[in-house]
């Protein structure tokens, strides 16, 4: 059986859907329950980087994607560790409280992604606040904050969706 342990320094790439092009966090470097940390080394051929004053940057209002993201990776390690197979399907329903505390990130520099659950329910509805923290994780290193509503549907509810659309 595994243990969160099992995925410490798991590459995220290996525990999200997305195609590879868009992933933009690296590895786990400490999950739990309740929790996971994972960071990100931004490549410069990404392509969500902009330029800035002839320097390429990735602006903070598309972190909201790496928070998302790290929310992909937990759910992956939370649902194999309590055996119920893979992640399944994730929705992003909103964001509060997202601030921003520096406009744009040069991308040679080291991410963290803390993302803590603070409500989950047995519908799948969960409540996560999320940081970025540059270089370390510390209050004054923060680039973004936010708290994020996401849905992980039962596959139950999936078919129903599907089952719905073909009868159209």
């Amino acid at each position: 059986m595994k243990s969160f342990e099992d995925y410490k320094d798991k590459k995220c790439k290996h525990l999200l859907f997305h195609g590879n092009d868009i992933i933009l966090i690296d590895k786990v470097i400490e999950c739990a329950e309740n929790y996971i940390i994972v960071n990100a080394n931004l490549n410069q051929n990404i392509p969500f980087l902009d330029t800035y004053n002839g320097v390429k940057v990735f602006r903070t209002y598309k972190s909201i994607e790496m928070m998302a993201q790290s929310l992909g990776c937990f759910q992956y390690i939370n649902m194999s560790i309590i055996g119920e197979g893979k992640a399944k399907i994730g929705f992003l329903l909103g964001t509060r409280k997202f601030e921003i505390y520096i406009p744009h990130i040069e991308y040679s520099q080291e991410l963290f992604i803390e993302t803590k659950l603070s409500v989950q329910n047995n519908d799948g509805f969960g409540v996560y606040d999320s940081t970025i923290y540059i270089g370390s994780i510390a209050e004054n290193n923060k680039a973004a904050s936010a708290v994020l509503s996401v849905l992980s549907p039962k596959d139950d509810f999936i078919i129903q969706l599907q089952d719905n659309n073909e009868e159209r």
